[in-house]
C-alpha cells in the first residue's frame, strides 16, 4: 500500500506547517503554569532552577509545534519569570540587571530551539519527499516497460504529480482538445513573472500550470495541474513532474490516445 508523502511526514512526527497549531497557547500556558508552581518552593529552587525547567518547557514547546511555539513560549516564559522569581514579585518591574539578562536568555533559547526545529523538520521532510518522489517514478518506468494500460500508467502519473507538487487537480488533455495555454512546469524558472522565488521554492502559478506530454516532437497532448495557493516548488518537485510526463508520453506513443483523462 502507498503512502504519500504528508502521510510519511505525519507518521514519523515532523509538523507539515510552521503553524505550531494547538502548541502555541498551549506551550504558553504551560510556561505561565509552571513558573506559577514553582513559586511555591520558590526559596528551596531558586531563580537558576526555575530558568531552566522554563527552559525544558521552550524546548519541548518548539520541538512538538515549531519555530512559531518556541517562540511564543519563550516570551511568555521570560515574562512569567519575571512576574514570578524577580523582585519585586508579582510585577513586571526589573530592578536587577542580571534578571534581565535571565529574561533575555528565556527568549533566546525560543528562537535558537525554534530555528533547529524547522531546520531538522525542513531536512526530514525534503528525505521523505525525495523518497516518495523516488517511488512513484521508479514504478512508472516499471509500468511503462511493461506495456501496461494506458489508465494504469495515468493512475501512477497523476499520484505522483500530486505528491510532488501537492496539487488539488490534475488532468490530461489531448493535443487536440486541449484549452488556452498555461505556464509549462519544465520552463517555469526562466518564465518572468512565474519564475517568483519565495518559502524555499518557485511559487507555483495561481492559475494553475501544464506539463507537455510529447514524444520525438509529437504532441500527445499536456496534463493541467492547479497545486495549493502559494505553493513552493523545489528543483526535485519540478524535476519529479517532468520526469513523470515524458515517462506517461512514452507509455502513450504506441497506444490510442484518450481524449481526457482525470
Amino acid at each position: 500500500m502507498s503512502m504519500s508523502a504528508s502521510h510519511l511526514e505525519r507518521s514519523i512526527g515532523v509538523s507539515t506547517a510552521d503553524d505550531g497549531g494547538i502548541v502555541v497557547p498551549a506551550g504558553a500556558i504551560a510556561a505561565i503554569g509552571v513558573a506559577a508552581a514553582l513559586t511555591s518552593v520558590r526559596s528551596q529552587v531558586g531563580q537558576t532552577n526555575a530558568a531552566l525547567v522554563l527552559v525544558v518547557v521552550i524546548v519541548a514547546a518548539a520541538a512538538l509545534g515549531g519555530r512559531i511555539a518556541g517562540i511564543v513560549t519563550a516570551l511568555s516564559a521570560a515574562v512569567a519569570f519575571n512576574f514570578f522569581f524577580t523582585q519585586p514579585y508579582l510585577t513586571l518591574r526589573i530592578n536587577d540587571r542580571q534578571d534581565l539578562v535571565r529574561m533575555v536568555l528565556l527568549f533566546l533559547v525560543g528562537l535558537v530551539v525554534g530555528e533547529l526545529t524547522l531546520l531538522r523538520d525542513r531536512r526530514v521532510r525534503t528525505h521523505v519527499t525525495g523518497q516518495t518522489n523516488s517511488r512513484h517514478v521508479h514504478r512508472m518506468a516499471q509500468l511503462v516497460r511493461d506495456g501496461a494500460p494506458v489508465n494504469d500508467l495515468w493512475k501512477v502519473t497523476h499520484d505522483g504529480i500530486v505528491d510532488a507538487l501537492g496539487a488539488t487537480s490534475c488532468r490530461f488533455e489531448r493535443a487536440d482538445q486541449a484549452g488556452a495555454g498555461k505556464v509549462d512546469l519544465a520552463t517555469s524558472v526562466v518564465a518572468g513573472s512565474a519564475a517568483v522565488y519565495a518559502n524555499g521554492g518557485f511559487q507555483f502559478p495561481a492559475d494553475g500550470a501544464q506539463l507537455a506530454v510529447q514524444r520525438a516532437g509529437r504532441g500527445l497532448g499536456r496534463i493541467v495541474v492547479a497545486a495549493a495557493p502559494h505553493r513552493a516548488l523545489t528543483a526535485e518537485d519540478r524535476v519529479t513532474a517532468v520526469t513523470l510526463a515524458d515517462l506517461f508520453a512514452v507509455g502513450l506513443a504506441d497506444a490510442d490516445v484518450p481524449a481526457e483523462l482525470a
